[in-house]
């Protein structure tokens, strides 16, 4: 008797609104930012080129939202074939990407782009050094991947500081202004964050650093350049050109006559060793009865993809 009454009641309802009442459907997931999706897929710049994409909902359950699985040959995904590249899953879709940013040159101006990554003082790859060691002045350009309403710059200075001696940047109808000019006198045992306010805030996507080197003895190191904008905000360098780098004698093959040590020991520490050696040799030469001798010359120190030691040097210590 009940289930009538209802049965009527909707078949009353049918008719007076044209139709049985809708039954809710669940609501459909938001379709994905693709633009930002994109983005996250290059790894912000990390690769470029993409070969192929491929549309995978499934794959999330075994590799996750996200996953970089950099170089992988040519394969099936799903039943798709897929060429050779970096591998990317961004869900719901895989990325292959043809090419990858290049790898960082050792005191190449690569090592100006980014943030700081010299993390003490000294004589370290991840920097900016010059091919020569005072030779000439130098000069640096910066670039930047928007342009920005700048009121400041930040430059670390990571080995022998106090180079600098003019910055300018150029406003966007390629004008340069001079934003400071002079010399500064920074601690040289300490990494030198060199801050620099603008006369005036202007929007500017290049930086230009002028440096008297042949004045500040030893290799003047720099790491990143950052630009200041009006809220405090640091803006990093994305590309950078010199004057010149030590990257070119770097990438060369190194002279004969010279052994390879270990590149990740600090020449200092090994230069202590030597003299501790010599120390231990004269201590040796004492008991026997014979006079002592002399470290010989040191050679000097400078930038190099490699530490070598002179083969003359370790004669004169045996």
């Amino acid at each position: 008797m009940k289930l009538r009454f209802v049965l009527l009641a909707l078949l009353m309802v049918s008719l007076v609104t044209g139709g049985l009442p809708a039954v809710s459907q669940p609501l459909l997931p938001a379709p994905p930012n693709l633009e930002a999706l994109l983005k996250k897929a290059n790894g912000n710049g990390k690769y470029s080129m993409l070969l192929m994409q491929i549309a995978d909902a499934k794959a999330g359950a075994t590799v996750g939202e996200f996953a970089d699985q950099g170089l992988q040959s040519a394969g099936i995904i799903g039943k798709t074939a897929v060429p050779a590249g970096y591998r990317v899953y961004a869900a719901p879709y895989w990325f292959i990407w043809r090419d990858q940013r290049s790898e960082k040159r050792r005191w190449g101006p690569e090592q100006l782009t980014g943030e700081p990554d010299t993390l003490q003082a000294g004589d370290f790859s991840t920097a900016w050094a010059a091919k020569t060691r005072d030779e000439q002045d130098e000069w640096l350009l910066l670039e930047y991947d928007a342009p920005v309403l700048a009121s400041g710059v930040a430059i670390y200075e990571t080995y022998n500081p106090g180079a600098i001696n003019k910055i300018t940047a150029f406003t966007l109808d390629g004008t340069e202004e001079e934003i400071w000019a002079g010399r500064d006198n920074p601690p040289l045992d300490a990494i030198f964050i060199n801050q620099k306010n603008f006369p005036r805030p202007f929007k500017t996507n290049r930086l230009k650093i002028y440096l008297d080197s042949k004045n500040v003895p030893g290799w003047n190191e720099i790491d990143a350049v950052g630009l200041t904008d009006k809220t405090g905000k640091l803006h990093w360098a994305s590309n950078a050109e010199c004057s010149s780098t030590y990257a070119q004698i770097a990438m060369q093959t190194m002279r004969t006559g010279f052994i390879p040590a270990n590149p990740d020991v600090d020449i200092l520490t090994i230069l202590g060793q030597l003299r501790q050696m010599q120390t231990d040799i004269n201590e040796l030469r004492q008991k026997a009865g014979l006079p002592p001798r002399e470290l010989p010359p040191l050679p000097e120190l400078a930038p190099q993809p490699e530490i070598f030691l002179d083969l003359k040097l370790l004669d004169e210590l045996r």
